[in-house]
């Protein structure tokens, strides 16, 4: 009987004989290619990459989206996106960037024949500078790009990568909600925040997961002693004590002044997760509703609010709030990983072998899902150890 293990083997054996030429169609082994040419790095601002998907979206078709892309010398753009433009979208403009291709792109949008969305690349073309970026160069070490966090990988989110960036830019975005059912990667979502965090330093994330009261009685003066900690404020003691919705509004006032008083503009963003399945009291549940509202009517103008597990869909009609369902990782996603990776190895694989590795490699996971997402890591690592003849991801 074959194992999933054992198909695993043998697929990554399969893989590693294409790639050191025992299959010619993939090119002469002995004459191995030189590193990739420098690409050109051309980067937007997170408010500027919202305005440019929503004109897009707004004015343009699938078809003339496929045009621009195509353009580029990459496509088809909507290859394994489904129906939904915005993500489309949003991934293509994060392919670009990670490409060294936008600079191609919003040429092409340019010279369409939507006047709104011709007129706003070019002024981005005008405002953002594109500047040669080498493998060493730190222009080209874009943590929002990241697919590796330390020992984690972190592979597609496109939307999250997206709108992170604006969330914590000089935008309208206050809120981010982040949803999908269970064992779907939301609670790694933190991992991401506090990477590009640390290597920004322009954003302080906060981090309340509700999950480590493990007998579910979080109250609000709990959730809010766990902030000030972390933001190094003295103990919450509203005046006079108050319980149940008060106190909660009363919590939330006393955050924002302290805000005010600690960091004037600096941007904070809170972080709560397990949302979804730690139950929370009726006070606890307003806090948190409190704090979203005052980051959506900008009481504090550096509050942002990402939201892990939240289930009211009411809140994700307002402009300000940003949604990313979590998905599982695609076959599209893979394959932009492994390029990306043999770029950066100074190597090169043809398209056709990246598309064999991935299929082999999604065909070896476990039909279940929950066990496929905690299994994929693994086969990640495993198939480019085998793909490239030596430890690559550790």
């Amino acid at each position: 009987m074959t194992t999933p293990g054992t198909q695993t083997r043998e697929a990554l054996a399969a893989l590693a004989a294409l790639h050191h030429g025992l299959d010619p169609a993939y090119g002469d082994p002995e004459d191995p290619p030189g590193p990739p040419a420098a690409a050109v790095t051309v980067r937007l601002s997170g408010a500027d990459r919202r305005r440019l998907v929503d004109v897009v979206v707004n004015d343009c078709t699938p078809q003339d989206l496929e045009r621009a892309w195509s353009s580029t010398g990459r496509g088809p753009a909507t290859a394994g996106t489904g129906t939904d433009l915005r993500t489309t979208v949003h991934r293509v403009v994060e392919e670009a960037e990670r490409d060294g291709r936008l600079e191609e792109f919003l040429g092409a949008l340019r010279d369409g024949r939507f006047p709104a969305v011709a007129a706003l690349a070019e002024r981005l073309l005008t405002a953002v500078p594109a500047a040669p970026a080498g493998p060493g160069d730190a222009a080209a070490e874009d943590p929002y790009a990241a697919d590796l966090l330390g020992r984690r990988l972190f592979l597609g989110r496109t939307l999250l990568r997206t709108h992170l960036k604006d969330l914590v830019s000089d935008s309208r975005s206050r809120v981010l909600l982040v949803t999908g059912p269970r064992s779907c990667g939301k609670s790694h979502t933190w991992y991401f925040v506090s990477h590009v965090a640390q290597q920004l330093r322009t954003f302080r994330p906060v981090l309340v997961d509700l999950a480590e009261w493990a007998d579910g009685l979080c109250t609000p003066h709990d959730l809010m002693s766990s902030v000030a900690a972390q933001l190094e404020l003295p103990e919450p003691t509203p005046a006079p004590p108050a319980r149940g919705a008060d106190q909660a509004r009363r919590l939330c006032d006393w955050l924002v002044a302290r805000l005010y008083d600690a960091s004037g503009r600096t941007t904070h963003l809170l972080v709560v997760d397990s949302l979804d399945h730690v139950p929370l009291q009726a006070d606890t549940a307003a806090l948190i509703d409190h704090l979203t509202d005052a980051a959506v009517r900008g009481r504090h103008p550096g509050l942002r609010v990402l939201l892990l597990g939240h289930d009211r869909p009411a809140l994700g009609v307002l402009d300000c709030v940003l949604t990313e369902p979590v998905g599982t990782v695609d076959r599209r996603d893979l394959c932009a990983f492994f390029g990306r990776l043999a770029a950066d190895l100074g190597t090169e694989i043809a398209p056709p072998l990246v598309e064999t590795v991935v299929d082999r490699l999604l065909a070896a996971l476990p039909d279940d899902r929950a066990a496929a997402i905690r299994r994929l890591p693994d086969a990640v690592r495993d198939t480019a150890d085998a793909v490239f003849d030596r430890q690559v991801l550790r």
